[in-house]
């Protein structure tokens, strides 16, 4: 087939080669940006797309509903259809099976009940979340298994003893609320990890003031920990997104009821996955060859060696770096949501989006944000992560002017990545950036704070 081709030139083999040796030296390419869910909402309230980039951020993240997200990483479109309403186009890493979408009716449903009344409802934003939990109890359950292992409950205890000693000494109003919240931290933890949605919506909603109300209080009472956050912080941080996105997209439902007059799901066909297998038994040789590394060639290719085997008692990868490179070659290759979306609009340039942004359940991978920067559409996402990943392939087409533009485009990141990696070699082999997280924490509660909604009560904070 004419896509097979496009994807196993000679080019492209060299770009899987660049960017797993690039991914080998350090995945991390840079700072991780700032997705939408994670900024101030001041940040952004003036642009009129501002309640629909954060509705888009907010669907794709209940669609990822497997515990690994990178199986069901997800990315969605608006598209306006005078004749038949509004479409979200809807695509995932391994497809979008029609039982998703069957599961996510009911949401869209009250959502559009919200719409015709013009106001919000609080039964019907918690009903929204009780759906949420269900279609994304297995990664909710993931969540409950770290905040329930014996390391993480050692550590809060201790961190508990910390914090009371300290906000013993001050006792301003915003500390006194602030002990109360996290006087129901124990509460959370002792929870069963299969728990309904019923238990599950109260703690969702405490877990969700973490973020925004309480982040600088956590940071300023917590144990230091070398700069950063406890894991078990950012596993709240994440529990508590689950909430701002319903109210995210209950607040866009009554802000901008013309979208769900008529709203329904279409999903983006997932290409196959393609196996790869590097047979160049000189892959790596050959590689630093065209990256200008000819002079002593051996002696480099000895230290990488020698960076790859700390983990390698026994010395093999010292002694085998190319075997060693080859293998990790050897990738299933996968169009990301990303890609999907803009090859389908490639295909279909009558169903391409006003507002040309892709909300996401994760941020974007450094390849899927290169791409699309030297994309003619510019679409967009809020943030990437920054790592690479070298599993990653373009969109296979069966256009022949399209396959010429992904070529180039294709041929321009390889340069650049051979660049980056060229550079890369020029330092001091083994050290790396911090690594960066994939997915976002969460909308910010107080973007969604103008209206009341049902109390909830855990333990002693009504929330």
């Amino acid at each position: 087939m004419n896509q097979q081709k496009a994807l196993m030139g000679s080019a492209f083999h060299q770009f899987i080669a660049v960017s797993t040796l690039l991914s080998l030296l350090d995945p991390v390419r840079g700072k991780p940006t700032v997705h939408s869910l994670d900024r101030h909402p001041d940040d952004s309230a003036g642009r009129h797309d501002y309640l629909q980039t954060r509705f888009l951020d907010s669907f794709a993240l209940i669609c990822s509903t497997a515990r690994k997200g990178g199986e069901t990483a997800s990315a969605v479109c608006f598209e306006r259809d005078p004749a038949s309403g509004t479409i979200l186009r809807l695509s995932r890493n391994r497809g979008v099976p029609r039982d998703l979408i069957n599961r996510l009716q009911p949401v869209l449903d009250k959502l559009m009940t919200i719409a015709r009344r013009g106001y919000p409802i609080p039964e019907l934003e918690n009903r929204i979340l009780y759906d949420i939990i269900e279609l994304d109890k297995d990664k909710i359950r993931s969540l409950l298994e770290r905040l329930c292992a014996e390391n993480v409950h050692q550590d809060v205890d201790r961190a508990m003893v910390t914090m009371n000693h300290r906000i013993v000494y001050q006792e301003e109003a915003t500390s006194l609320s602030f002990r109360r919240w996290i006087s129901s931290l124990p509460s959370l933890l002792s929870l069963a990890v299969d728990s309904g949605p019923l238990s599950l919506i109260p703690h969702i909603k405490w877990a969700s003031l973490a973020r925004w109300k309480y982040s600088m209080q956590l940071k300023s009472f917590l144990p230091s920990y070398q700069g950063d956050m406890p894991h078990w912080v950012n596993t709240i941080y994440k529990l508590g997104r689950y909430y701002a996105a319903a109210q995210a997209m209950v607040k866009l439902s009554f802000k901008q009821p013309e979208l769900f007059r008529s709203i329904r799901i279409e999903p983006v066909e997932c290409p196959a996955s393609e196996s790869f297998l590097l047979k160049d038994k000189s892959a790596l040789t050959n590689l630093l060859k065209r990256l200008g590394k000819k002079d002593d060639l051996d002696n480099l290719i000895s230290k990488l060696g020698r960076c790859w085997s700390m983990d390698d008692p026994e010395g093999f990868l010292r002694k085998n770096p190319e075997v060693y490179f080859r293998k990790k070659c050897n990738h299933a290759l996968t169009v990301h949501a990303e890609m999907q979306l803009l090859a389908f609009y490639d295909s279909h340039p009558e169903l391409r989006p006003r507002l040309l942004f892709m909300g996401t359940s994760k941020k974007a991978c450094y390849l899927c944000e290169k791409f699309l920067s030297q994309h003619r559409l510019k679409m967009i996402v809020s943030a990437g992560h920054q790592k690479i990943w070298p599993s990653w392939m373009p969109p296979p087409v069966s256009n022949s002017f399209l396959q010429q533009t992904y070529r180039k485009i294709l041929l321009d990141m390889k340069r650049d990545l051979e660049e980056a990696a060229a550079r890369e070699l020029q330092g001091e082999l083994g050290r790396r950036r911090p690594p960066n997280l994939d997915s976002t924490a969460g909308p910010p509660i107080t973007f969604t704070s103008t209206y009341s909604t049902a109390p909830m009560t855990v333990g002693r904070e009504t929330l």
